[in-house]
């Protein structure tokens, strides 16, 4: 037994947590990953704001903060972003995808994520099973439509995989 001093815990606790994430492969690194994972998870709900414009309002000025000390634009690419990060996979977050079609009074196209190991996109859709969006969307159900047929024709035109994964299996887990 050794008796330490209150200020020398800390660096104790660090010291152990450094050297167990080291072996990727030991548990309590494994545990300790799937604590930050699920900690602090806040994220936003609509119904729990009195207008659409309050909701979106506090969409914009609080980002989702992933483990990787990145900020995303929702609470689905947060998970994304902290299940790539957590098994190390190498990502890029909204990537201009210069080898997409571009209309000159547009954006360029930046799809969610590309995985540069595996030359793959994922593209997080926002709609719900009957291919809907959600009331406080800015675009119309018919206009998010639009431009995922016009994203799927894009990818199928390129030399790149795409994997998508839609709001309404995020929502169900």
């Amino acid at each position: 037994y050794n008796i330490i001093e209150e200020k020398d815990k800390e660096h104790i606790i660090e010291n152990e947590l450094r050297s167990a994430l080291k072996k990727s492969s030991s548990k309590l690194a494994n545990h300790y990953r799937q604590f930050l994972t699920f900690y602090n998870d806040s994220f936003l709900i609509p119904d729990h704001y009195e207008s659409r414009e309050e909701y979106i309002s506090a969409r914009d000025d609080g980002l989702y903060e992933t483990l990787a000390d990145e900020k995303v634009g929702s609470r689905a690419e947060k998970v994304i972003v902290d299940f790539l990060f957590t098994i190390g996979i190498t990502y890029q977050y909204e990537p201009i995808a210069d080898w997409a079609d571009t209309a000159p009074e547009k954006q360029p196209y930046k799809p969610d994520f590309y995985l540069p190991e595996h030359n793959c996109y994922i593209e997080h859709w926002g709609i719900d099973e009957n291919g809907e969006v959600a009331s406080w969307f800015s675009w119309s159900s018919e206009e998010y439509q639009k431009k995922l047929k016009w994203a799927r024709k894009q990818f199928a035109q390129s030399n790149y995989d795409l994997i998508e994964t839609y709001e309404f299996e995020q929502q169900s887990g």
